[in-house]
């Protein structure tokens, strides 16, 4: 085994968990529960889920080590947690990027996607939710546009396009969205000059004709 001390999260770095037994069945109960809506959990239904862990305070202690080890991601508010696994595995039917004009950025990953594409990312804009989210990929609507964050394992590809009238506000919103869990949690990645991810514009095509450059 080893000891693990999470130095920067306030909420962990002055509790001792002796008995990683009972920290794993008491995560357990979380991901194996039946009735989860798209993979939302509500902080509210903690005391119910935990009935023995009266303390409100271990409660939270119990959602932050979810957190940090990529089982779960909360949303902006803090009221909920993504479960990862728990997400719906097929892609449903997409429609909504077909507005006036279409802005997309497609990111190469040289080696492996890193933990948490797109979990975490689904949790943070869990504001713009469209209720349809899937394992590798979200739907997110602001105003009259609509964006698309989609992952292909296979291929090492992260896409993100938004279309709608005037795109460029909600596009940037999202792209900083992703890119500063990114630069935070894994900053070689986006470091100037690295070759770990490759950031490029995929070529818009013409109506009725496909481009496949980038």
């Amino acid at each position: 085994g080893e000891i693990v001390f999470f130095r920067s999260n306030d909420s962990l770095n002055e509790v001792v968990m002796l008995k990683p037994d009972w920290v794993t069945e008491r995560v357990s109960r979380v991901l194996q529960l039946p009735d989860m809506d798209h993979g939302l959990f509500d902080h509210q239904r903690a005391k119910d889920v935990w009935p023995d862990v009266r303390d409100p305070h271990m409660r939270r202690h119990l959602l932050e080590l979810m957190n940090e080890f990529d089982l779960t991601y909360f949303t902006e508010d803090r009221t909920q947690s993504v479960i990862v696994e728990r997400l719906p595995r097929d892609r449903p039917a997409i429609t909504g990027l077909e507005g006036d004009r279409v802005i997309r950025l497609r990111y190469r990953f040289r080696g492996h996607v890193p933990p948490g594409i797109p979990g975490w990312f689904i949790a943070r804009t869990n504001r713009f939710s469209t209720a349809q989210h899937w394992m590798n990929g979200t739907l997110l609507r602001y105003g009259d546009s609509t964006g698309l964050l989609e992952l292909d394992r296979g291929r090492r590809l992260l896409d993100l396009s938004v279309a709608g009238r005037l795109p460029y506000y909600f596009f940037a919103v999202l792209r900083e969205g992703l890119e500063y869990p990114l630069r935070k949690r894994y900053e070689p990645l986006l470091r100037p000059g690295s070759d770990l991810v490759e950031r490029v514009v995929p070529c818009p095509g013409r109506p009725g004709s496909a481009c496949r450059e980038e």
